[in-house]
């Protein structure tokens, strides 16, 4: 008998939302983290865009066991695939790190 499944990630991003994104908002994303604060723990990683009145605009948000390279980079790929960003030219991304 195997070990039981184990949660990792769980990648949120919606059509609408990225049709938003991609038709009316700023070519800048920010990314973001957040504990998440329960007996589970985890983290909330984020990405947000700049629509036209230069208000917040979701884009995307993962749950994540742990933040690491790994997550983060399992994130940023999965969007950017969302996104059909391939090399990034003419976009601002926003970090604290």
């Amino acid at each position: 008998m195997g070990a039981p499944p184990v949660f990792q990630r769980l990648h949120i991003g919606f059509d609408a939302l990225r049709k938003g994104f991609l038709q009316g908002c700023r070519p800048i994303i920010g990314f973001d983290r957040c504990f998440l604060k329960t007996f589970l723990g985890g983290h909330l990683l984020s990405a947000v865009g700049r629509d036209g009145n230069n208000q917040m605009f979701p884009i995307a948000w993962a749950v994540v066991k742990g933040e690491n390279y790994e997550s983060w980079s399992w994130f940023l790929r999965l969007l950017f695939d969302d996104l059909g960003i391939a090399q990034g030219y003419g976009l601002t991304l926003i970090s604290d790190q």
